[in-house]
């Protein structure tokens, strides 16, 4: 289907119910349920989730996604397992919402 100059599409996606994330190496264990809003804005893939203040895109929804637990896993790393002292507020904040969310982290093989 094509689309005249100028219009735009319908996003596809919806809100993904996340409740853990699995990286390579890491499986993030939630204690709740997040909700990860995932769309195609006119063949760019967005996965968002705005309490982690991650807004991430990609060329396909499996890119976007990827990208998406990249972000996740360098927050954890660099934010919510620092010190509060190294640390601005806003990072503060932030690693408390991880901390919230996040109810354990086991490695995978």
């Amino acid at each position: 289907m094509s689309h005249p100059a100028g219009s735009t599409r319908r996003p596809k996606g919806g809100k993904k119910v996340i409740s853990g994330v699995l990286t390579g190496s890491r499986f993030f264990r939630l204690r709740n349920p997040i909700y990860v809003n995932e769309r195609d804005e006119n063949g760019i893939w967005v996965h968002e989730c705005k309490p982690l203040r991650i807004y991430t895109f990609g060329e396909s929804r499996e890119e976007s996604w990827r990208t998406f637990v990249e972000f996740f896993e360098c927050n954890w790393d660099s934010i919510a397992r620092q010190k509060d002292s190294k640390l601005t507020l806003d990072a503060q904040e932030l690693k408390r919402t991880y901390l919230d969310i996040v109810e354990s982290v086991d490695r995978v093989l």
